[in-house]
């Protein structure tokens, strides 16, 4: 994992994915994002890696921000086992309305209608980690979403109408056999590099950090 390069993620599961709509947040910024939980071996390792790019970047002083190994807990409040890692994207970037590109388990793009992705899909995730720096007092490296591997959906508020196979003249369009960053998957850290993206800049100390970082 090294600054500004796209990067693939593990194999992991999706959760609280706001992947086709974007929402605002805090700062009334628009937003694509998800959660994506991870085994306790892949997210060790992949914390690691994000540990040490926040370290090549910014060092260990006063304001950095050192991202913690954080297991998810159920809605009972029990472990899962399972740890998060929080990826975003800002819906538009100067100027420009941005949508969130998918890919199905072959590495092909999805093209027409986007899946409706909500969480507990399986998938892999294309990121850049960017850092940031507001003033002297908040620096740290945040994980900019680029782009979504499908490899099993669970669609948003998805049921099981009954329907078996029946004849008849009409299927859905198949996906074109185009190639992508997502080569037939190996589990990270054996990525796929590519090209650095464009540096953020820094912010003035009375900037939000969603001004600065355009993701």
């Amino acid at each position: 994992m090294k600054a500004h390069e796209t990067s693939i993620t593990p194999k992991g599961e999706l959760i609280f994915a706001k992947l086709n709509r974007p929402e605002e947040n805090d700062s009334g910024v628009l937003k694509y994002s998800t959660g994506l939980l991870l085994n306790k071996k892949d997210a060790e390792a992949f914390h690691e890696a994000w540990v040490e790019v926040v370290e090549e970047e910014h060092g260990t002083g006063k304001g950095v921000t050192i991202p913690e190994l954080k297991e998810y807990h159920d809605k009972e409040g029990n472990a899962t086992g399972k740890y998060i890692f929080n990826f975003s994207q800002n819906a538009e970037i100067n100027g420009d309305k941005k949508t969130v590109p998918f890919f199905d388990a072959k590495g092909a793009p999805v093209v027409g209608q986007a899946p409706n992705v909500g969480s507990g899909t399986i998938a892999k995730l294309s990121f850049s980690p960017i850092p940031y720096a507001v003033g002297k007092t908040k620096k740290g490296v945040m994980l900019a979403l680029r782009a979504v591997q499908i490899l099993e959906l669970k669609e948003f508020g998805s049921y099981n109408p009954g329907f078996e196979a029946e004849e008849g003249s009409y299927e859905a369009a198949a996906t074109p056999p185009a190639r992508s960053e997502f080569e037939q998957t190996a589990d990270y850290p054996d990525h796929h590099p590519q090209k650095p993206a464009k540096a953020a800049g820094k912010a003035k100390p009375d900037q939000d950090l969603d001004d600065v970082i355009p993701f």
